[in-house]
């Protein structure tokens, strides 16, 4: 099984895990509502953006406070309230969303209740009208990532293009993972594990056949 504590994903990975278009997560991290764990200063770089599980949880939290209708200032604020939070929280941690307001309701390490509020709180929240449940996020994304990693023999050393698929460039077959991108990063000296580490979908044959790639004709995969 995937070890969701120690992968990265690519936006296009991640756009897959949470729902959100890869347009709109260059969009938030440009627009200071959500930053990658690991990111390049050259946002034009392959793989400038690299995303943790624990940004995955944390966007597909954002994505269902956005369908209930939270503006981009607002969800800054969630974003920042959940990255204070350490996971071992996120079992007792909720989102309430009434009207414009946001409440944050978590239990500290004494086992205390707490309610911030993404504006000053006012009057007493009434009962929640809409609520948002970490734990239930969370092991919603851990199903939607094993599903994410699930490729069949066929497709293992092999690549495909769909016009669909990622504006149609080569791909891993069973993936939106560019072949481009992994060659770019092999290039530029990573190693096959770190590939692998940062790539969890892919396998030592997908890196050899690029490899074997870029032996005959260096220049083959050049953007």
């Amino acid at each position: 099984m995937l070890d969701s504590h120690n992968a990265y994903f690519s936006v296009e990975q991640t756009a897959d895990l949470t729902d959100l278009g890869a347009g709109l997560l260059r969009r938030w991290d440009n627009d200071d509502i959500f930053h990658p764990a690991q990111s390049d200063p050259n946002r034009k770089r392959p793989m400038s953006r690299l995303y943790s599980f624990r940004d995955v949880v944390t966007l597909r939290t954002l994505a269902q406070a956005r369908e209930f209708g939270v503006s981009g200032h607002e969800l800054r604020k969630v974003a920042r309230l959940i990255e204070e939070h350490p996971e071992t929280s996120w079992d007792s941690t909720q989102i309430y969303i009434l009207g414009h307001k946001v409440y944050f309701s978590y239990t500290d390490v004494q086992r205390d209740r707490h309610l911030l509020a993404s504006k000053p709180l006012g009057q007493q929240a009434m009962p929640e009208i809409l609520t948002i449940d970490i734990a239930k996020v969370h092991s919603d994304a851990e199903r939607r990532l094993q599903q994410l990693t699930e490729r069949t023999p066929e497709q293992i050393g092999t690549t495909e293009q769909n016009r669909f698929v990622v504006g149609g460039v080569e791909v891993f077959a069973g993936t939106r993972i560019p072949v481009e991108s992994v060659a770019e990063l092999l290039r530029d000296g990573w190693n096959p594990d770190e590939v692998l580490a940062n790539f969890p979908r892919l396998t030592e044959a997908d890196l050899q056949l690029v490899q074997s790639r870029l032996d005959a004709e260096p220049s083959l995969l050049a953007g």
